[in-house]
């Protein structure tokens, strides 16, 4: 499978003249570079997002990595709200939600590019998918034996995760989300013309999801942690 990592998702709606003061907000949270077990953050804007309350807002997400969820309650109970009254984040969006994610599989990134371990993506593609009752095995290893492989030729791939929601009820067990990281709006485009109408074919997609959303993301290079 692969080396455990928890992934901790916060999106945020965002008014148009908030964007520039959430952005610079978002800047103070490389102070949690300094924790214990902390991996990695990354995050940006949302593609062609509406919220439907609020048509106009901004949609941003932010992944955040960690290598388990002990170092993660250090973090939130030592350091979080010190970085957040700082920021004075909290004046500059509607609301927020977060999920947390416990990765399965890496995907791995094109042959011969780099990953995205000190590489710098433009873009992540974020998948997120209901799975039927009694198709979730098969949904894992089509992941594992049909999407990686074919992901890892396609263009500007620069790697990835396979995740699964945590929660207590049946319906998070059945929701995984799917992280991949782009070289390039160009590559991502050619990927979802050229790969991924065979790919769902192949990996059986209609017998698997009941639900799926998501989008793309335009990843802040200041934001990278």
């Amino acid at each position: 499978m692969s080396e455990k990592l928890l992934g901790k998702l916060i999106v945020c709606n965002v008014l148009p003249e908030q964007r520039r003061p959430f952005s610079i907000a978002q800047q103070a949270w490389h102070k949690t570079a300094l924790s214990r077990g902390f991996v990695g953050q990354l995050g940006g804007w949302r593609q062609n997002q509406t919220e439907p309350d609020n048509p106009s807002a901004n949609q941003s997400v932010i992944l955040a990595l960690w290598q388990n969820r002990q170092c993660l309650d250090h973090f939130m109970n030592h350091l979080h709200d010190e970085i957040y009254e700082q920021s004075a984040q909290k004046n500059t969006y509607l609301n927020c939600k977060i999920a947390f994610l416990n990765r399965l599989l890496i995907i791995p990134a094109e042959q011969g590019s780099e990953s995205t371990v000190g590489a710098k993506p433009a873009l992540m593609r974020m998948s997120d998918c209901e799975v039927l009752p009694g198709r979730v095995e098969h949904f894992i290893e089509a992941q594992k034996n049909v999407w990686n492989p074919n992901m890892a030729q396609a263009k500007g791939m620069m790697g990835g995760h396979f995740w699964q929601f945590s929660g207590q009820d049946e319906a998070q067990s059945n929701r995984f989300l799917v992280t991949t990281f782009w070289q390039d709006q160009s590559c991502h485009d050619l990927y979802v013309e050229q790969h991924l109408p065979l790919l769902k074919v192949q990996a059986e997609v209609e017998l698997d999801i009941k639900t799926i959303s998501g989008g793309v993301v335009e990843l802040e290079q200041s934001w990278r942690i």
